[in-house]
């Protein structure tokens, strides 16, 4: 079907150079060194990425103002 896209793992990684999605698979050995790294899939250049915000990760309103 066209318009379709499937979430899945990679969707998850933003790269700190152009905020693209990987091409290919990520290599998780970099970890410990400041993220995966991969190959960008704007610039095609070797980088790390960074997980993406996926929103407010707080349970309560009392706990994203402090009061709890």
């Amino acid at each position: 079907m066209l318009g379709l896209h499937y979430i899945d793992a990679d969707d998850y990684w933003l790269s700190e150079c152009c905020f693209a999605r990987p091409i290919g698979e990520l290599d998780f050995s970099t970890v410990n060194y400041g993220g995966p790294s991969g190959f960008c899939g704007h610039c095609h250049d070797n980088c790390i990425f960074l997980a993406e915000d996926t929103g407010d990760h707080f349970d309560t309103v009392e706990e994203k103002h402090g009061e709890r």
